[in-house]
């Protein structure tokens, strides 16, 4: 399957090691929509109550998510999306409801997504289970489908934030106690295999993901990609 630089950017490690903690978007959006300039402020650290890393990171989930994006001026903005889902009387503006996770997972990797080792893990790999290396390898094997050099260590971060952003702490002893503070491990998206390095997609029904937003991911997806077509097969889907 080929990739163009509409469905994903070839961007990695900017995460700045740490994955989505519960919060993080919130807080970003909200003092983006106040300040479109606050994680450029020498006092953001202040302001967002956290350090000079997570500033950076707190503005990369919150573009990547689709929430914020750039102004004219090196700011950020509240998308439409963002307002819709996080505004005081948005949807879900305190992602309580386990649905709007599952929006923010379709929102980062649809067209044109930011996080390229994401894109990669859930469109691209074809193990179900895996370990570690497997992992590796097959991000080390796509990276040289890309005009672009990333280096080893920039692979083995997003890796590893991959895995502590969506797998459950609980069934894992391998993984690190911040794993606790990630709000898409509740999807049950990816599970630990044991104590080791060894993992799986978790196929099946997932009981906390709602028809409705399946509906909203297809319904995007074929407006996207067959815009003249009044329906979709759903083999394509």
């Amino acid at each position: 399957m080929s990739i163009t630089c509409t469905r994903v950017n070839p961007v990695f490690a900017r995460h700045e090691t740490f994955h989505p903690r519960f919060s993080w978007l919130k807080k970003g959006f909200d003092q983006a929509k106040e300040d479109p300039r606050i994680f450029l402020l020498e006092d953001a650290t202040v302001q967002l109550g956290v350090g000079k890393n997570m500033v950076r990171s707190i503005r990369y989930w919150c573009h990547t998510f689709k929430l914020l994006e750039s102004d004219s001026n090196s700011g950020s903005k509240p998308t439409d999306f963002g307002q819709q889902l996080l505004n005081e009387s948005g949807w879900d503006p305190y992602l309580e409801d386990p649905a709007s996770l599952w929006l923010l997972h379709w929102h980062l990797l649809k067209p044109t997504c930011e996080a390229a080792t994401w894109y990669f893990t859930f469109n691209l790999f074809a193990k179900n289970q895996f370990s570690v290396d497997d992992l590796w390898q097959g991000l080390s094997n796509y990276r040289e489908t890309l005009d672009k050099k990333i280096v080893d260590s920039s692979l083995k971060k997003d890796i590893n934030c991959l895995l502590r952003m969506y797998v459950d702490k609980s069934a894992s002893l391998s993984l690190k106690e911040d794993t606790i503070d990630s709000p898409f491990s509740q999807l049950g998206i990816i599970q630990a295999l044991g104590e080791g390095k060894n993992y799986s997609f978790s196929i099946g029904v997932k009981p906390n993901l709602p028809p409705a937003i399946i509906v909203a991911a297809c319904l995007e997806y074929t407006a996207e990609t067959n815009s003249t077509a009044s329906t979709i097969a759903s083999s394509r889907l």
